[in-house]
């Protein structure tokens, strides 16, 4: 049910929902927890499925994308994804190098940014 009722949300709604989730699950409040704004808190400790992504617009894909580089401290170019990050505590950007950003990416990271872009 959870990934039905996700397949027909904006990415801003499906976003909110998490956030919701995880503040019941005895996450943080808002705008001080380290998974806060994220599709896949996760990417970094396990290799993402279709069944992940499954219903997922291309923007919703970008996103997740984007969301490892953040993690790593990519200061993005584009004024409205550096904006939409810095609005989490959790977004420190240290570089605009995306080759150096990406070579701090795990095993998993890696292959992850390879799955959501091949499907995209």
């Amino acid at each position: 049910l959870f990934q039905k009722e996700m397949i027909s949300m904006s990415l801003d709604d499906a976003l909110a929902r998490l956030t919701s989730l995880s503040s019941a699950a005895g996450g943080t409040e808002t705008g001080t927890s380290s998974t806060e704004g994220l599709l896949f808190p996760d990417s970094d400790a396990r290799n993402l499925t279709e069944g992940d992504i499954a219903g997922f617009s291309d923007t919703q894909i970008q996103q997740a994308i984007n969301e490892i580089f953040a993690k790593h401290g990519y200061s993005f170019k584009d004024p409205e994804i550096y904006a939409y990050f810095s609005s989490f505590s959790w977004y420190h950007p240290t570089s605009s190098d995306m080759e150096a950003v990406s070579a701090r990416f795990n095993s998993y990271e890696t292959a992850n940014v390879r799955f959501l872009s091949d499907h995209r």
